[in-house]
């Protein structure tokens, strides 16, 4: 038998709106889901993927992180609560493959995406706040 496809996602940002403090436990029982996203969670593990969620949320909101989860019926398999800080993720199974980039692109890249409103489809600029 094959093992299943493990997929990783976010939660802050991506299947829920952020916490304004990875400490604040209170604020992790009323996020706003993601419907989009939380459908596909669905979708995926109604396909038999393995579904893990991070999130660098203090280990202090893990209850209410679950809590959340499953008053929201988003399956998931493990919740990991030890997600690295990053602008830029680079890892042999990341996309685009990391053996075709340059010290540029990656720059490049990780400043647009640290920039980019998801909310709003536009990019904020880290230093000024202005819109462009």
């Amino acid at each position: 038998m094959k093992d299943p496809l493990i997929i990783a996602i976010d939660l802050d940002n991506t299947l829920c709106e952020p916490v304004s403090s990875s400490q604040n436990v209170g604020e992790c029982y009323d996020r706003k889901p993601k419907e989009y996203m939380v459908k596909i969670v669905r979708e995926l593990k109604k396909r038999g993927c393995k579904i893990v969620i991070f999130t660098h949320r203090h280990p202090v909101t893990r209850h209410a992180t679950e809590y959340w989860l499953k008053k929201h019926n988003i399956p998931f398999d493990e919740l990991a609560m030890d997600k690295p800080k990053y602008d830029l993720l680079i890892d042999d199974k990341s996309y685009p493959p990391y053996h075709f980039l340059n010290a540029d692109m990656i720059i490049d890249l990780a400043q647009k995406l640290s920039e980019w409103n998801f909310e709003t489809g536009t990019y904020v600029s880290r230093t000024n706040n202005k819109k462009s």
